[in-house]
């Protein structure tokens, strides 16, 4: 407990945690960019409508990059533990356990906005009143991880200041 307190205490003279910060920052601008440029969320649909009912169809959605995007994720952030718990690096252990958390909770908000896309195309051939509630669940899809991200940075910088 001493060493995580220890840890605390100087999260902002950690050079990590500015860059866990700026990475933040910027996932979270990047998230926005991608929810003002997603062409299906603004209605318009390229793609394939038997490529998206064909991927809609698959028992698992998510694929083998979830799986060990996941595993990664939950790998760092147990090392970063690990690292506050020997008193080593902490650092390096804040930016892993900011890093592995951060994947572990906005992973699985990018597979459903992928699943919400590729309801967005198979639905363009159900009618408009299907299409528009595909567009708006995408939307809202992109609103959520939008707001994951900012709210993850606003805790970070909240516990930095605090200690």
């Amino acid at each position: 407990m001493n060493n995580l307190l220890t840890t605390l205490e100087g999260l902002s003279g950690l050079w990590a945690t500015w860059a866990a910060i700026a990475l933040l920052a910027g996932l979270g601008i990047w998230a926005l960019m991608n929810r003002i440029m997603c062409p299906l969320a603004k209605g318009a649909c390229n793609a394939s409508v038997e490529d998206a009912r064909a991927a809609l169809s698959k028992r698992i959605f998510a694929g083998p990059r979830f799986l060990l995007t996941m595993l990664l994720a939950i790998t760092a952030t147990i090392v970063g533990l690990k690292l506050i718990y020997v008193g080593s690096q902490p650092g390096v252990a804040v930016f892993l356990i900011i890093a592995g958390l951060v994947v572990m909770q906005t992973e699985p908000i990018r597979l459903s906005i992928k699943e919400a896309q590729n309801r967005v195309v198979a639905s363009s051939v159900e009618g408009v009143d299907s299409q528009a509630a595909a567009v708006e669940y995408l939307r809202g899809r992109h609103h959520w991880l939008v707001g994951v991200h900012f709210i993850i940075l606003a805790g970070v910088v909240a516990a930095v200041m605090a200690f």
